[in-house]
């Protein structure tokens, strides 16, 4: 293997209503989305919960035929405070605290690229560390998203959109104009062969948080990642929109380092209104990812843990529009998979998921 990384291709599933705004029926819908897939098949597994079922979560587990199919991911939703890993949202000069103490209403996502060992992985997966089982690298745990609170905040529709190596899970809360996703697996392409893991990856996820009701906002795309608690941003409060990657030059999951993406800086002129190429093809338009430091919850420009790390795979800039809008290019072929903010303003920026 070598960089760059194969080129994804994306499938997306239908919009799966939950029953309700419980735990348990939102688990569900996301399971439902995960099963109408028919091509990049990322299989779930219900488990891992105490007696009772108390502190529900599923496994969500790679292709078979993916060049990843090591990588699993637990989504859950504690209902009481537990000792499981917390993922720290690092400076990389002083690591702060996780996040809060465990709420029920918000689902909590953790990640591993090494594989999952049952016979050494806890029963419960909220009462300790070695998630994976022993020995295997994780994340730990970043809150993904509030899903049962009043209001706004109530997950009630998800649908999934997968590739073989990437895996977004979309959310509808309450209303059609308030939507966001997770994104996880492997999520950036390295800069060189000398910064990526020894298939030539590099894996993480990025979280929307519990503290916005609005993560892909009507102007999503125009702001920086570390100002604004959205959808691929990185912010060092608590609960918020978090990004992140596995240090490739060590074995140790303490060191899952931040990440942000870039996104402009405030202005409205930067906004993306077309994609053409000049023949009439749809060009798709790369998004960064940078390790930075972190003062007061901005990047702070300088010092040796600072760097590119790659470009997002897999999800691009698009011009403005509804999530869920099917892209095609000057001869009719499918592009991608359009995601914002709302699944009937057209005016919502976004990104797609691109293939090829």
């Amino acid at each position: 293997m070598a960089l760059p990384n194969p080129a994804l291709t994306f499938e997306q599933s239908a919009i799966i209503s939950a029953a309700s705004t419980s735990t348990a029926d939102v688990l569900l819908a996301i399971q439902g989305a995960f099963a109408d897939l028919s091509v990049n098949v990322w299989t779930t597994v219900r488990g891992n919960e105490a007696a009772g079922g108390a502190n529900p979560a599923i496994r969500i587990i790679a292709p078979s035929s993916s060049p990843i199919s090591n990588f699993n991911a637990i989504i859950g939703a504690p209902t009481v405070t537990g000792s499981f890993t917390k993922a720290s949202y690092r400076d990389h000069t002083a690591a702060y605290t996780g996040d809060s103490a465990t709420q029920d209403g918000h689902l909590w996502l953790a990640i591993g690229p090494d594989g999952y060992d049952a016979g050494t992985a806890p029963a419960d997966w909220l009462t300790a560390g070695d998630a994976f089982g022993t020995g295997k690298r994780e994340s730990g745990f970043w809150v993904a998203t509030d899903i049962s609170g009043s209001g706004a905040s109530a997950v009630t529709k998800v649908w999934v959109v997968a590739s073989e190596e990437t895996c977004a899970i979309c959310f509808r809360y309450a209303g059609d104009s308030n939507c966001g996703f997770l994104y996880f697996g492997a999520i950036v392409e390295g800069v060189n062969a000398a910064n990526v893991e020894h298939d030539d990856r590099l894996y993480g996820m990025c979280t929307a948080g519990s503290t916005s009701l609005t993560p892909m906002s009507n102007f999503w795309h125009i702001y920086r990642g570390l100002d604004k608690d959205q959808c691929l941003s990185h912010e060092w409060l608590v609960n918020a929109a978090h990004s992140g990657l596995f240090d490739p030059s060590t074995t140790d999951a303490a060191t899952f380092p931040a990440t942000m993406s870039s996104r402009g800086d405030h202005q409205l002129y930067q906004r993306i209104t077309s994609t053409l190429t000049f023949d009439g093809g749809l060009a798709l338009a790369p998004i960064q990812s940078w390790r930075s430091q972190h003062n007061t919850g901005h990047a702070t420009g300088s010092g040796s843990a600072n760097g590119f790390c790659g470009r997002f795979r897999g999800i691009y800039y698009t011009p403005y529009g509804t999530a869920r809008s099917v892209l095609l290019d000057s001869e009719a072929a499918v592009k991608g998979y359009r995601m914002s903010g709302s699944l009937v303003t057209a005016q919502s920026d976004g990104i797609i998921f691109g293939n090829g």
